[in-house]
């Protein structure tokens, strides 16, 4: 039962790793005037409208719940002396549904997409990609489960290619996109992870029931955590899109937004540190 919990949780961790890098692919250009004139629908998604720009969901209590993390960002954006943030664009993907976009064509075009931070080139990307894409085969699964996953930011620049039905303009339109699973496809994708890989190693009965019995406790942890990710994502590229802060400015605030999630660990004082070698 452990080894085949300690392979789901590696799995687990090696897609976000893989869509990490993707997530930091691309620039955006910034905002040149509302939105308009975009579909109804996209796919089995409904268009909801937002203060800062667009929502499609399945759902309109999905919808509501994207809406609500956006101002949740939106005010720490300004209390962090950020204001008139740019309008942009939330892609709402829940259990069951299918992606908005085809899924290998979407990470081929991120992977494309301008330039990379932390010196990130194409090819490592799709090195990365093709890393999660064998190992997703090995336990038979598809790469649509990365999606279930973790928030995925798109450059606008790169939804003409992926996206017809929206305007042919949007990249000037808005200036941020990400695509963000519910709490409940999260859970959803774990639990696939876990199955597919107890179905792997020839888990048995006894320890079927044991991971069963733990389920609800690791597909709510993983919903907790990835909720923060999306939050933290959402911060980073609508500060990201903001052209009037330097971009060493935007690298600190992005930092401690996550160390205030508890994302990445705060610093030590310099006492502490002393204390500790002493």
């Amino acid at each position: 039962m452990k080894r085949t919990l300690l392979m789901a949780g590696g799995l687990a961790v090696l897609l976000s790793c893989a869509f990490g890098v993707v997530t930091r692919a691309g620039a955006s250009p910034p905002q040149t005037q509302r939105p308009q004139a975009w579909p109804e629908l996209l796919g089995e998604r409904s268009r909801h409208s937002s203060e800062y720009g667009f929502v499609y969901a399945g759902k309109k209590s999905h919808a509501d719940q994207a809406r609500n993390m956006l101002q949740t960002v939106v005010n720490d954006l300004s209390q962090d002396g950020v204001t008139g943030p740019t309008d942009g664009l939330i892609l709402v993907m829940d259990a069951g549904e299918k992606p908005p976009f085809e899924t290998t064509v979407l990470i081929e075009a991120l992977a494309r997409a301008g330039e990379h931070k932390d010196g990130q080139t194409s090819e490592d990307v799709l090195k990365s990609l093709a890393e999660a894409r064998r190992e997703l085969e090995k336990v038979g699964l598809e790469m649509d489960v990365l999606l279930s996953f973790v928030p995925l930011a798109i450059a606008p620049s790169t939804l003409p290619e992926i996206a017809g039905a929206l305007p042919a303009d949007v990249d000037r339109q808005i200036g941020w996109c990400v695509i963000v699973p519910t709490n409940r496809c999260v859970k959803a994708g774990m639990r696939k992870v876990i199955n597919a890989t107890m179905k792997k190693e020839k888990t048995g009965w006894a320890g079927r029931m044991m991971i069963g019995a733990l389920m609800p406790f690791i597909e709510g942890k993983a919903a907790e955590e990835m909720e923060k990710k999306q939050q933290a994502l959402l911060y980073e590229v609508v500060l990201n899109a903001q052209t009037d802060v330097p971009e060493q400015r935007k690298q600190g605030m992005n930092k401690a937004y996550r160390q205030k999630l508890s994302l990445e660990d705060r610093p030590e004082p310099d006492d502490n540190k002393t204390a500790r070698r002493g």
